[in-house]
């Protein structure tokens, strides 16, 4: 029945190109992909010296958003088993993308990426390189960090803090010192408080043979390691936005950390939608931390 789907769903021709296009776009998340680009941006902004190349500056965001694109497309493809048992909507999971489409996607946008990075800078390419290496190393292999619930955050919080460093590169050469401190910050905040999107994923987990937190230590304890470590780190972005004023921004995970510590304790019902709070909470407070980071550097 799924290969019925995708194969009546991606006719051939420029209608068929689109629509496959759409699709993997679709399977990479937007919502995590347009986090990047916030991302990228702050980096960039938190490295304001007063002039922006703006062609530059196109460029490497245009690169960045198409390697993001690659990765995720790419774990979308190792994640389809798991996805369907988890009963995804996604793309692939439902058939309306073939895997072959996906595939040759990825290969499309890597090259792109790549081929737009060089004519940045060498350090620029080296950045996407690395964020390249990191997002397959994430989901391809019998060793892929996505098996295990440490080595799958630590390297999304290294992609979190790659991306700040890109858009500075991008945007001016140089990468200010405040740029790694909130980098660092919002990284520890990805690191610790990403296991949320574990909370309603068990069953497809089990499955793919992952060891998430919340199978490794049990559901109630994964939850309380989030809202402790939610909760620690909320008062450390504080302590760093007093320190350095041009942070000022980082201040808005206090509450953040408080609403994510709160929905992670909370007694929630056994549908995904409903387990999957806490993590939603964490996406929106990465769009709240970044766009007032953006909107604080803007102001004169």
């Amino acid at each position: 029945m799924t290969r019925t789907l995708g194969a009546r769903a991606s006719p051939g021709g420029p209608l068929g190109f689109l629509r496959t296009l759409r699709w993997s776009y679709t399977e990479a998340r937007p919502v995590v992909l347009w986090v990047f680009n916030l991302r990228f941006l702050v980096g960039g902004m938190l490295a304001f010296s007063g002039e922006i190349a703006v062609v530059k500056a196109i460029a490497g965001a245009t690169s960045w958003f198409l390697a993001v694109w690659a990765v995720y497309l790419v774990n979308g493809i190792s994640d389809i088993a798991g996805d369907r048992a988890n009963g995804s909507h996604r793309p692939l999971a439902s058939g309306v993308l073939t895997e072959h489409a996906a595939v040759s996607w990825c290969v499309v946008l890597t090259a792109a990426s790549v081929s737009i990075a060089v004519r940045i800078s060498v350090v620029f390419v080296l950045l996407v390189v690395m964020m390249l290496s990191l997002g397959f190393a994430y989901s391809l292999g019998a060793h892929a960090a996505k098996r295990w619930a440490v080595p799958a955050l630590t390297v999304a919080a290294a992609g979190g803090l790659l991306t700040y460093l890109a858009g500075a590169e991008a945007f001016h050469g140089t990468i200010a010192p405040a740029v790694p401190v909130f980098a660092i910050v919002m990284a520890l905040w990805i690191a610790v408080v990403g296991h949320a999107k574990d909370f309603g994923d068990a069953i497809g987990d089990r499955i793919a043979g992952r060891r998430t937190l919340p199978i490794v230590i049990g559901d109630r304890s994964a939850r309380r390691v989030v809202a402790v470590g939610s909760a620690t780190i909320g008062v450390a972005a504080v302590l760093a936005a007093v320190l350095y004023p041009v942070l000022l921004s980082l201040v808005a995970l206090g509450p953040c950390a408080v609403v994510v510590c709160a929905l992670s304790l909370r007694r929630t019902g056994t549908d995904r939608r409903s387990r999957r709070r806490p993590y939603r909470a964490f996406m929106v407070s990465q769009y709240t931390v970044n766009l007032l980071a953006i909107g604080f550097a803007a102001t004169p």
